[in-house]
């Protein structure tokens, strides 16, 4: 007789096999085998991602963050960019994120962001997978679905933006716990609803979070739908759907789990939201003359009892999408819309042509088609064709429905820009009107339009390409559910032969085989038009060049949409075959064996040759994808990312780490200017093989931001996600005074070396062929080096100019002027007053931004301090002149000297002979604070003093100083960081003793 104790291990071992049992051994194959060869060059060969954020902006940020991490600090502040800016608001720096403790393993930066990488499309793979099973997919069909949603153009090519590979990881989770949502009614999948939304804000995609909430809300829509319109035998998830529940049973409504899920998630990850919520509030995003979404006309009305500047007619222009050559986010909102005609994408593999190493991209119809989102849509010929045989928007079941529409929405607002207002101005321009008639903008009527005008906050995001993900999805669950539509069994427990699901099933299979055979029939009549020279040639007439991948190459372009075509007509013969052999095969008609079988015997025919056909399918879109996509990778050796640039060494020479000192600050060019070919060196015209490792090369050397972020190098006029709305006046006036010189030193009276100085900027970095007409005729201006050379390690067609002396980040003075604070009435007046501020500044002025309200809460001797400063009086400018004539005087005392400068804590020695204003050349934030402690010369400690500080110079922050010696401490406290960690602590503790407690009551039932 077998004892408990010996029968344990054998329970535990059956346990385990069963679960290995479970497995699906041919997807997880399939899947592994994929990522092995898409990524071959980062796992086995040490390469890194070399194209776009994946090579500039996320390593060496998340190199970064995990340096401060491990320096015992958590990463609240980034000094090296725009005089500083904030890090963890910036929501896509993902600071809090659970998938970055993999940062912590020892392993190197690059070897953690390429695990990074493969976890999340391994974790993406498994939730889609999880997803098509949940919907009632077999497991080939499931992992058909998996497949074409990871290694699809649109989520592949997100290895070079990872925070939105991030965000399509987990949107398939989302849905699936939003349907149990739905359906079950009950608090456990509205509790995992919450924790997967936490982890896509955490991850740095919040626009996913709201994407994957409109697509569960058009689930409940047509789930509702269904409920009142039924047509059909219910299905056993609408007899749960709409089963009676005890009337008052208020927490079992779908509105309110749906609305406890969305708080729960904005709990869980507060720490990261709150933040970036304030953040948000002060950035460049508001600073938007004309209101594109109706929740943002009410302050657009209050800003008209202000200000002249704005009108009825710009609320007008707004709604309609007419505001066109605006700056900000208005001019950007649209960027990166997928034209309709990329849809062939589809259908033939790279049908637009390639975008590098080589350009043979010949789809440029209109400079919206310059910016590329992802360079292919292709998610395998099967997939699509049985996604398009598979959609139903009318007298379906639900989830059929909603897939469709699905698809059908997000698809459209992809488009952006190409909205109906965009039809109506090109058919105006050829009717010979002009598009100005009518007051509507491109984008008016479009999908993407609608959500920036109705949805609350929405407005905020930007490139409609990223809805793409979303539609992907969509495509690939119907794929799979179609798959099964096809060649399935209809259930476990009816006999297979019910006519009418036969009938359908053959129907199904007929339609598949007819869209097969005439895609085939297309794809062969279009090779003679592909060959034709003459055509191409004609194309290249009309094709801009690329300043970065050189020029298009009509050979290359022919071979590869030639290619293309060829690829899809082997894929459909080889599917065509297969699906004829099974057809005709026992598994798909066991009536011709003659007898019908018993129902278990049928079943297990089909699944005999289910299986099959099954693998044979993965195998094929496993093969499609990886011959059609695999170009998408773009990688560079890990030697172009090793080593210090020799141009680092010019503008930050090696010094004595252990004193203390601030970011050295330059400026570099953007990579357009108005009127200015993109910058990128002379030699990138013509077309080359290994561009993407030249490109890493020359952007490391030329100071591409983010690449000197690890070396502590200050680059002033960065644009990314968030900046702050001063910084971005700043940014906007220093662009404007490189493009436009002779115009801005007549119209404000300031000129490019002004500004440089203004903001303690001491290198520039700029295109080799400039003139320097504004920088030669300053004195201060100073080339230093040209590098014209033919090696990579110097950038090519690049000057670095010095054009200040390297000076202390701080300074005292005596007679500031005072000025009101600037708040956004319209974005001409808050550039204007930035420029007439910046103008004083040249002058040798100090501007202080003051409100006039009482100095409540500051020390009285400080507070006399600040009105001494501030005094208009004769008496006072004297004492003031006088003070400065004494300090000048005096040699041997040191008037300002940084004692210790650390990202969230500066702090500054300060001898006045005279009260006075000192002044620190970093960016001004409200939770900046500063505590003043007096220092006498026997070493006595005194208590520290917390003061205001005030914005100074319109992005500096300075405090007043009564005569003495000061210790200045000036450290980074935002309180909607404390606040958001709290409520993530609570959230996270909850949860944690909510699934502890679930597991305990399912173990006790068990």
């Amino acid at each position: 007789m077998n004892t408990p104790e010996s029968s344990s291990p054998a329970s535990t071992s059956d346990r385990a096999f069963a679960v290995l049992r479970k497995l699906p051994w041919w997807v997880s194959f399939c899947v592994i085998l994929l990522l092995c060869a898409f990524f071959h060059n980062l796992l086995f060969r040490g390469e890194r991602t070399a194209f776009r954020d994946g090579a500039f902006f996320y390593p060496p940020l998340f190199e970064y963050i995990q340096t401060r991490w491990k320096q015992g600090h958590p990463p609240l502040w980034n000094p090296y960019e725009n005089l500083g800016q904030p890090l963890l608001a910036n929501p896509v720096c993902s600071v809090f994120y659970p998938g970055k403790l993999i940062y912590a393993l020892p392993f190197s930066a690059a070897e953690a962001y390429t695990l990074y990488l493969m976890g999340h499309f391994l974790l993406a793979s498994f939730t889609a997978y999880k997803l098509a099973r949940h919907f009632g997919c077999s497991v080939y069909a499931s992992g058909l679905s998996a497949i074409a949603y990871v290694f699809g153009g649109s989520v592949l090519f997100q290895y070079s933006n990872v925070v939105f590979l991030v965000g399509a990881a987990w949107l398939p989770e989302a849905i699936r716990h939003g349907d149990r949502l739905l359906t079950a009614r009950t608090k456990f999948p509205a509790v995992c609803l919450g924790a997967v939304l936490a982890m896509m804000v955490l991850g740095g995609d919040p626009q996913s979070a709201y994407h994957s909430l409109i697509l569960i809300g058009l689930l409940g829509f047509c789930y509702r739908c269904e409920e009142k319109n039924q047509t059909m035998p219910r299905h056993p998830i609408m007899e749960e759907w709409t089963s009676s529940r005890p009337s008052g049973v208020f927490f079992s409504r779908r509105p309110v789990l749906l609305t406890g899920a969305v708080l729960l998630g904005m709990c869980l990850a507060a720490v990261q939201w709150m933040p970036s919520l304030d953040y948000g509030l002060q950035g460049d995003r508001t600073l938007e003359d004309k209101p594109v979404s109706l929740w943002n006309v009410p302050a657009a009305v209050r800003r008209m009892q202000t200000s002249p500047e704005t009108s009825w007619r710009d609320v007008r222009d707004g709604l309609l999408a007419n505001n066109h050559g605006e700056l900000g986010i208005a001019g950007t909102r649209y960027n990166y819309s997928v034209s309709p005609w990329r849809l062939t994408e589809w259908v033939w593999p790279n049908a637009s042509g390639r975008m590098f190493p080589l350009n043979t991209r010949w789809t440029v119809v209109t400079p919206m088609d310059l910016q590329i989102w992802t360079p292919s849509l292709y998610m395998g010929v099967i997939p699509f064709l049985l996604a398009l045989i598979g959609l139903r928007f009318r007298k379906h079941e639900a989830v059929t429905h909603w897939l469709s529409w699905g698809m059908l929405v997000f698809t459209l607002g992809a488009f952006g820009i190409y909205g109906l207002g965009w039809m109506v101005n090109h058919v105006a321009v050829i009717l010979g009107y002009s598009p100005a008639k009518f007051g509507i903008g491109n984008a008016f009527g479009g999908v993407y339009w609608l959500m920036n005008l109705l949805l609350p906050g929405y407005d905020l995001f930007r490139y409609p390409a990223k809805l793409m993900t979303a539609a992907s999805l969509c495509l690939a669950i119907l794929a799979g559910r179609t798959y099964d539509r096809c060649f399935g069994l209809y259930s476990v427990s009816t006999a297979v032969y019910c006519t009418d699901f036969v009938l359908k099933q053959r129907k199904y299979r007929r339609r598949f085989l007819f869209c097969s055979q005439m895609l085939l029939i297309v794809s062969l009549v279009l090779i003679p038009f592909v060959l034709i020279p003459k055509i191409w040639l004609k194309l290249y007439q009309h094709l801009p060049e690329d300043p970065h991948f050189g020029q298009f190459q009509i050979d290359r372009a022919i071979s590869e949409a030639t290619f293309s075509l060829l690829h899809v007509i082997n894929i459909l013969l080889v599917l065509i075959v297969a699906l004829r052999l099974y057809v005709r095969s026992k598994g798909a008609n066991v009536e011709r064996s003659g007898v019908l079988p018993p129902l278990a015997e049928q079943q297990r025919i089909h699944n005999r040759y289910f299986g099959r056909l099954g693998c044979f399918v993965l195998i094929l879109v496993s093969l499609d994808l990886l011959f059609s996509n695999h170009w998408m990778i773009a990688s560079a050796p890990e030697n172009c990312f090793e080593g210090q640039p020799s141009s680092y060494g010019i503008v930050k020479p090696q010094t004595d780490s252990s004193l203390p000192h601030s970011p050295v600050r330059l400026w570099r060019a953007p990579v357009t200017s108005y009127g200015e070919p993109p910058w990128f060196p002379a030699m990138f015209i013509t077309p080359s093989h290994d561009r993407l490792a030249e490109t890493v090369r020359w952007q490391r050397a030329a100071f591409f931001p983010k690449y000197p972020l690890p070396y502590e190098i200050g680059v002033v006029d960065t644009r990314g996600t968030l900046m702050y709305a001063d910084s971005y006046a700043v940014s906007q006036m220093i662009r404007n005074a490189w493009s436009f010189p002779d115009n801005i030193r007549d119209k404000h009276n300031i000129t490019f070396p002004d500004i440089m100085k203004c903001l303690g900027i001491s290198w520039i970095v700029i295109p080799d062929s400039d003139p320097l007409q504004e920088q030669e005729e300053s004195e201060e201006a100073e080339t230093v080096i040209a590098f014209t050379g033919p090696r990579m390690q110097t950038p090519q067609n690049t000057r670095i100019c010095k054009v200040a002396a390297e000076d202390s980040p701080a300074y005292i003075t005596y007679h500031p002027e005072l000025t009101d604070p600037v708040v956004f009435e319209s974005r001409k007046t808050y550039f204007a007053r930035t420029f007439r501020i910046f103008a004083k500044v040249a002058e040798g002025k100090t501007v202080i931004e003051w409100d006039g309200k009482r100095l409540g809460g500051m020390p009285l001797e400080f507070s006399r301090a600040f009105m001494a400063c501030v005094s208009t009086d004769s008496a006072s400018r004297t004492r003031g002149k006088n003070a400065e004539k004494e300090k000048s005087a005096d040699r041997d005392v040191e008037a300002c000297e940084l004692v210790r400068y650390e990202p969230e804590n500066v702090v500054l020695r300060a001898v006045l002979t005279a009260p006075g204003f000192l002044v620190l050349a970093d960016q001004y934030d409200t939770h900046w604070k500063a505590t003043v402690r007096a220092v006498s010369g026997n070493g006595e400690e005194k208590p520290s003093q917390e003061i205001p500080i005030f914005r100074v110079n319109r992005v500096m922050r300075g405090v007043p100083l009564p005569k003495g010696h000061w210790e200045v401490s000036f450290y980074y406290d935002p309180l909607p960081f404390r606040a958001g960690t709290l409520l993530s602590m609570i959230g996270w503790l909850f949860l944690g003793f909510y699934f502890v407690s679930v597991f305990l009551k399912r173990k006790a039932a068990a």
